[in-house]
């Protein structure tokens, strides 16, 4: 957060700082789609975890992982759920909808 608030200050004044980011930053900036090793650079671990799911060579993937489509995270120590596609809290991630589930 720190280095955000150096950065602004920086545009705002007219500074060039030597900062480096992200391939990931720079993606979004362009308007361009984020790709699951873009996510294994900014977050490994969700990476790492993204990538285990569409690696599983079961076809039980609803019941090893059990997940809906819907992501959670922690907005000032309060628990967000967010619906990653319409419904989503209801749609259980199976191993037929498991790159649909990893994209979004």
């Amino acid at each position: 957060m720190v280095y955000v608030q150096i950065a602004g200050l920086a545009i705002y004044n007219g500074v060039i700082l030597d900062l480096h980011f992200p391939k990931a930053i720079y993606r979004k900036m362009l308007g361009l789609h984020m790709t699951l090793d873009d996510l294994k650079e900014v977050t490994p671990a969700v990476g790492k975890s993204m990538q285990h799911i569409l690696d599983y060579d079961g076809d039980d993937a609803e019941d090893v992982f059990c997940l809906m489509f819907t992501a959670s995270y922690d907005l000032y120590g309060q628990e967000k759920e967010v619906e990653l596609v319409p419904g989503g809290a209801d749609k259980p991630v199976t191993s037929d909808n498991r790159d649909t589930y990893v994209e979004k």
